[in-house]
């Protein structure tokens, strides 16, 4: 039997009844299961593919594998079969849309919203892969929204098969598209819980854009972009998007699998941080009623007023700190008609500031000479919440592959330096700070306490104050990495420098 129709029966117990989604692979359509009186999803295979018989059995392997997978944002599959050669899995029926069908209406989404939409598919992909399950084939036709927000995933197990038996150019066709698969997928290597982590990167990149990252004239093509190309930053096609917010997918979107999300828990961590107004409902993962172009006036309207409450408060605690940091540094003592004069002896206010930063550059002497060239402007944006970050290694002292690596500051002139702060969203890391040139870095710096390695701390920030030391740069050079997920890295959010000229 090569076709189906509505009112035919398989097994004897699920009556088809529309077909409600077609892709490469198979159909869905709509059904009664007559035992158990409930609307059920059947999923028919394509008839060529059910034919195959190495790819049948691996089907119906995976799908009995993927029924395990107990979670409320993963469709669950009940049963699978074939009846006259029609192959079939049955699933829970869920109410809603596509992904591909909101971007489609909608078109790029709203931070907030597109963050919404893709907690709970981390929540889904987190638990499969505590479970040993990686979907390999995370794509927005593959996420399904109902009306009311709940955001579940679909078809766990099922790529595997596809991709298991066919190569690269046939799974395309099989799959439908191969615009989410990892770049290791594009070269057949081994896959892990990274690859959905990349494929999730590429899905939230065209939420929050309104269009993918690569685009070629071929679907295959436009798979072999990601071997050699890096994606156009998201910022750069809509200014809009945070900071943040382009920094959590580019590093989900990283091509070496050893340079993004150790997890899928470490990535939504990341993106919880980008949120502007609070987490999400856990078993819904967006708002309802979730419309195009919306905006909520109530949101907006309490956003301006706390905004221009801030703003006394902020004039108000700046003061004091800059009082109270006088006072600390020995700069300022009370006296004077004003309550406060400067202490005799000591510097202006106009001597020391904060240094202009000119350029910065990872340094990896001992490597392949480069760890992410690309994001060092992070490290000094003004935004502590994107950061540089180094690779991840599997133990803090680089798995014995390195003695360390650094961040290298450079002020464009010669400065006389009096602290240097580092804030970072990885704590337990240590590091030395080394003067001089980009190439000639000179000996390790000592603090006034006499230490010359110093900790960031688990508050992720740490201060060191050097004997006004000269120099036109500096070298952060980390010796020992911090845990992040499961592995060791370190990362600057943001550093400060203050000194004076010359």
């Amino acid at each position: 039997m090569e076709a189906v129709a509505p009112e035919q029966r398989l097994a004897g117990r699920y009556v088809l009844q529309e077909s409600i989604a077609s892709g490469g692979m198979a159909s869905v359509w709509r059904a009664v299961d007559e035992v158990l009186a409930r609307t059920v999803a059947l999923k028919i295979l394509r008839h060529d593919l059910a034919q195959d018989p190495v790819f049948a059995e691996r089907f119906q392997a995976e799908a009995v594998a993927a029924a395990r997978l107990t979670h409320q944002n993963i469709i669950s599959t009940f049963d699978a079969g074939q009846d006259d050669g029609v192959r079939y899995i049955v699933m829970e029926y869920f109410e809603g849309r596509t992904l591909r069908d909101v971007l489609d209406a909608r078109g790029p989404l709203e931070p907030d919203d597109a963050i919404r939409l893709i907690l709970p598919v981390l929540s889904a992909l987190g638990f499969a892969h505590q479970n040993g399950f990686v979907h390999r084939d995370v794509k927005p036709a593959n996420i399904l929204v109902s009306a009311d927000g709940r955001v579940k995933v679909a078809d766990f197990g099922i790529a595997k098969a596809a991709f298991a038996t066919h190569d690269l150019t046939l799974s395309g066709a099989v799959l439908g598209t191969v615009r989410y698969v990892s770049p290791e997928q594009v070269q057949s290597s081994e896959v892990d819980r990274r690859s959905d982590l990349y494929s999730t990167g590429v899905v939230l990149y065209e939420l929050l854009t309104g269009r993918p990252p690569f685009v070629a004239e071929t679907d295959i093509a436009t798979a072999m972009m990601r071997l050699t190309t890096d994606p156009l930053p998201p910022r750069a096609i809509r200014p809009s998007i945070p900071r943040a917010m382009e920094s959590t997918v580019l590093k989900a979107m990283a091509r070496k699998p050893d340079d993004r999300f150790v997890s899928a828990e470490s990535m939504g961590a990341a993106l919880q941080r980008c949120l502007s107004f609070g987490p999400p409902t856990p078993a819904t993962g967006i708002p309802p009623a979730v419309g195009p172009g919306r905006t909520t006036r109530s949101r907006a309207a309490v956003s301006t007023f706390r905004s221009w409450m801030l703003i006394p408060l902020v004039v108000v605690l700046l003061g004091v700190a800059v009082i109270a940091g006088g006072l600390a540094l020995g700069r300022l003592q009370f006296g004077g008609p004003l309550g406060l004069k400067g202490k005799p002896g000591g510097r202006s206010s106009g001597e020391t500031a904060s240094l202009t930063i000119a350029e910065a550059k990872d340094y990896d002497p001992q490597g392949d000479g480069s760890e992410h060239p690309e994001s060092v402007a992070l490290a000094h944006d003004g935004t502590p919440e994107t950061a540089w970050t180094t690779d991840h290694y599997n133990s803090a002292r680089f798995g014995g592959l390195k003695d360390g690596l650094g961040l290298w500051i450079g002020f464009g002139r010669t400065v006389t330096i009096d602290k240097v702060a580092i804030a970072s969203p990885i704590s337990g890391w240590t590091f030395e700070l080394k003067p001089g040139a980009f190439d000639q870095p000179g000996d390790p710096l000592t603090a006034s306490d006499g230490s010359a390695t110093f900790t960031v701390g688990g508050g992720g920030t740490k201060t060191v104050q050097p004997p006004g030391v000269k120099t036109d740069g500096i070298l952060i050079w980390i010796t020992q990495l911090g845990s992040d997920g499961g592995r060791f890295a370190a990362a600057v959010g943001e550093v400060t420098v203050e000194g004076s000229p010359g």
